[in-house]
């Protein structure tokens, strides 16, 4: 399984964005969004969900790299059930220590 530093250059090359602008992107400095690429710091959890959140990413690709790593998710699925897949996502990664 690739490392999240490698799965971040894939989307960040997916999008055809540089490390600049992703980092911009993501409200954060370029040099700190670098070393995650790196993986010489783990990405925090808010990066995460952003990641998946407003980039429409795969939570299981980002975590387990099974699946495709852009999904849509389905126009009917509840606000419930999308808060509690994040409630248990969160726990999973606190767990994994992420």
């Amino acid at each position: 399984m690739a490392e999240y530093g490698e799965k971040l250059k894939q989307i960040r090359q997916k999008l055809l964005l540089t490390q600049d602008e992703f980092a911009g992107a993501l409200e954060m400095k370029s040099r700190a969004y670098a070393a995650y690429e790196r993986n010489e710091n783990k990405p925090p959890l808010f990066m995460l969900e952003m990641l998946c959140n407003d980039y429409d990413v795969n939570l299981n690709w980002l975590i387990s790299g099974k699946g495709n790593m852009f999904n849509s998710a389905p126009e009917n699925v509840s606000s419930d059930f999308k808060d509690e897949i994040i409630k248990t996502v969160e726990e999973y990664l606190k767990t994994r220590g992420i």
